[in-house]
């Protein structure tokens, strides 16, 4: 089995392109693996000058999982999702979107859904409810 890495094309820090190599292929002379080895790979095979860097398909490098229109937090080393959900959640320390309150534990029965207007969760049935 080929074990392999990915690498995210970057263009003004938002991904573009991710590729696999094959782990083999980035290794150095003394066996290790090596990004820029690996960069430079996808910069050949996309014949492209734009920044590439390792990411992950789990989020187990550099915090999240990239994909097209992430983006990568030079200063976090993680990407991103831009598209924010609401206008009062802000971005985590992992870069996730987080809500300014806390979601509440599910209750059998029911589930919570952000509401924008009063800033909380609101508890919502989960199945819907029937009317004659």
């Amino acid at each position: 089995m080929v074990t392999v890495r990915h690498f995210a094309e970057l263009e003004n820090n938002i991904v573009v392109a991710v590729i696999a190599v094959a782990e083999n292929d980035c290794l150095d002379s003394d066996g290790n693996f090596q990004e820029v080895i690996g960069e430079n790979i996808c910069r050949r095979l996309r014949q492209s000058s734009l920044k590439w860097i390792e990411c992950s398909t789990d989020g187990s490098i550099r915090k999240n999982a990239a994909a097209l229109g992430m983006v990568y937090d030079e200063i976090k080393n993680g990407f991103y999702n831009p598209n924010k959900p609401f206008v009062s959640w802000i971005l985590d320390e992992t870069l996730n979107w987080t809500a300014p309150v806390a979601k509440p534990e599910n209750v059998e029965g029911f589930y919570f859904d952000w509401d924008e207007t009063s800033l909380s969760w609101v508890k919502i049935a989960e199945t819907p409810v029937e009317t004659p």
